[in-house]
């Protein structure tokens, strides 16, 4: 099969129309135009645009023709666009700066006034005529940021204010604060039994009335008379401790305390369980019921001593404790057997009963330490402490509470 000359996609280049330009080599779009092979690149200069500038009206020297100028209305009321002074220099075409800066715009014909001061004249007018509308609310924004800034001052000054006056009293407060004295026998034990009596007297006064007509009689303030009296019935002491008698309600409950111990002693934290006041002595109150017990353990000592080995009550609650809150109350029931005229069963009533009186009236009121002899009070059956060793084991107990 022969190839055909064909129009398009031929080998040939024989049949050339008339007129057309050679074919020469491919080039690219954006390389330069070469004029002939062995010259270099030309590039094409283009054309350069005169620069306009708004001017009321055009100076002779410098007016051109509105037709080659697309201008709209709002160029047009501001005025025509005339050439600059002077064209740049500069081959591509750039503005110099210096110079525009240095020429002076053309001079309108009526006024004395730049062109450039009109055009910007006009153009703060129409900035105005739009603010018209807005010029009572920001006037109403100035006045309340105005208003703000000096209420924050006011604030600003108002603590100011305060916190210098917090600070001179406090200065004040520390010049008219004097050390306070602790008195020398705070510690002492003595202190602990004036805390017990200070009630108020207000809460005497209405434990009296509550028991008003009832035949307590008042506290034994003589501790002569109180001794005297409780040493009358230390042998019912000694028959309950060799189990020849009966004892009251206080031996079961401090017999049901110690069952509910695992331990052999009362231990310090055993000590916040047990409720202390079901354990004291009725209308006598605590003061006179840790004298008597102070008075059964000096006088007592042996028994006491055989009691602790065998029986585990007394081991658990040690002996001071239970000489106080148990037989003690064995000699105040005695007591108020005959100050009531009553027997035992109603006697252990009143002393259940009226703990609030001894707590309240009874503890407020001293006893007197008016014992001639110290025989009376400490004297026991091998030895004889003196009365200041007797007073000191008294605070002593209490405080082992």
């Amino acid at each position: 099969m022969g190839l055909t000359n064909k129009k398009f996609g031929s080998l040939d280049r024989s049949h050339v129309k008339k007129g057309a330009n050679p074919i020469g080599a491919p080039t690219l779009m954006f390389s330069p135009k070469r004029s002939s092979e062995g010259q270099g690149p030309s590039y094409k200069k283009r054309k350069k645009n005169a620069v306009y500038v708004h001017q009321s009206e055009p100076s002779s020297s410098n007016q051109i023709s509105q037709k080659n100028v697309l201008e709209s209305s709002i160029a047009k009321s501001a005025g025509s666009l005339y050439p600059t002074i002077d064209s740049s220099d500069d081959d591509e075409g750039m503005i110099d700066i210096e110079k525009l800066l240095s020429a002076s715009p053309p001079k309108a014909k009526s006024e004395g006034k730049s062109a450039f001061v009109d055009s910007e004249n006009h153009n703060k007018s129409n900035e105005k005529r739009k603010k018209v509308s807005e010029e009572p609310e920001s006037s109403e924004s100035s006045e309340s940021s105005d208003e703000e800034v000096i209420l924050v001052k006011d604030v600003r000054e108002e603590l100011g204010e305060k916190e210098e006056d917090e600070e001179a009293e406090k200065e004040e407060e520390e010049k008219n604060i004097k050390p306070k004295v602790v008195p020398e026998d705070l510690d002492n034990s003595t202190s602990i039994l004036k805390s017990l009596s200070g009630q108020s007297q207000s809460k005497i006064d209405s434990i009296k009335r509550k028991y008003k007509g009832k035949g307590i009689p008042n506290p034994i303030v003589s501790r002569k008379s109180l001794i005297e009296r409780s040493e009358k019935h230390l042998t019912t002491v000694t028959k309950i401790l060799r189990g020849k008698h009966p004892p009251s309600f206080y031996y079961e409950l401090a017999k049901k305390q110690k069952e509910n111990s695992i331990h052999e002693t009362m231990g310090s934290v055993e000590k916040w369980k047990v409720n202390w006041e079901s354990y004291y002595g009725g209308y006598y109150g605590l003061k006179r019921q840790s004298i008597i017990g102070t008075l059964i353990q000096n006088r007592l000592q042996q028994q006491l001593k055989r009691s602790v080995k065998t029986n585990r009550t007394v081991s658990y609650w040690t002996i001071p404790r239970f000489c106080t809150y148990v037989l003690a109350n064995e000699i105040i029931i005695r007591m108020i057997m005959e100050d009531m005229n009553c027997d035992f069963d109603e006697a252990e009533e009143i002393i259940r009963t009226t703990t609030d009186y001894g707590i309240v009236v009874a503890d407020s009121v001293e006893v007197e330490f008016d014992l001639e002899n110290s025989d009376d009070d400490s004297s026991s059956e091998e030895q004889q402490p003196s009365t200041r060793k007797t007073k000191d084991a008294l605070l002593d107990k209490i405080l082992s509470l």
